[in-house]
């Protein structure tokens, strides 16, 4: 091996160690010492995009889908400014193809449906809007929902595969090697 290689080595080594780090330090009470707040609660939050004073979430319902069911989310809209507000609000569902074990390259997330609505809230107001998609969940894909308004996005959920968490759980390689096909 040359130098050259054990230095693109050991530099990967070094970025991925920090990277890993880093989203260990992300971890929101998830190892609190003061112990206020549950880890399970705080693994179980939505994530939030905060716009104009008004938070975006999304949540699945149900959490988990199998390919062909068509899943629903559901956008709650907090306002806490002492305003009203109005928003236009996008939601989509990407899908990202689980990779085969052969792959090269990361697959590319590609936009599968979408819905815009224009949200108003008065002072203080929380509401919340079921959304039901019409795409189907594609067979061995990966699917998130993204919220958008404005310049801002975010990440909102992403649905697990229910195969793959059961062949991972049961170290089921037959299982994990189709999948990868």
């Amino acid at each position: 091996m040359r130098l050259n290689d054990l230095l693109v080595v050991a530099g990967t080594a070094a970025v991925t160690i920090a990277l890993a780090l880093g989203a260990w330090g992300l971890m929101p009470a998830a190892f609190a010492a003061d112990g206020e707040g549950d880890a399970a609660d705080a693994a179980k939050a939505p994530p939030v995009l905060e716009v104009d004073g008004v938070a975006l979430s999304l949540e699945p319902e149900p959490k988990a889908y199998k390919a062909g069911e068509k899943p629903v989310v559901v956008l709650k809209t907090v306002n806490a400014t002492s305003q009203a507000v109005k928003l236009d609000v996008q939601v989509a569902m990407m899908t990202t193809a689980i990779p085969s074990l052969d792959d090269r390259s990361l697959p590319v997330a590609r936009e599968a449906w979408s819905q815009s609505r224009c949200v108003e809230l008065a002072p203080g107001e929380t509401r919340s809007f079921e959304l039901s998609t019409d795409v189907a969940v594609p067979e061995g894909s990966m699917v998130s929902f993204v919220v958008r308004s404005g310049d801002a996005s975010l990440v909102g959920a992403t649905l697990p595969v229910p195969a793959l968490i059961e062949a991972v759980a049961k170290e089921d390689t037959a299982v994990l090697l189709k999948a990868a096909q």
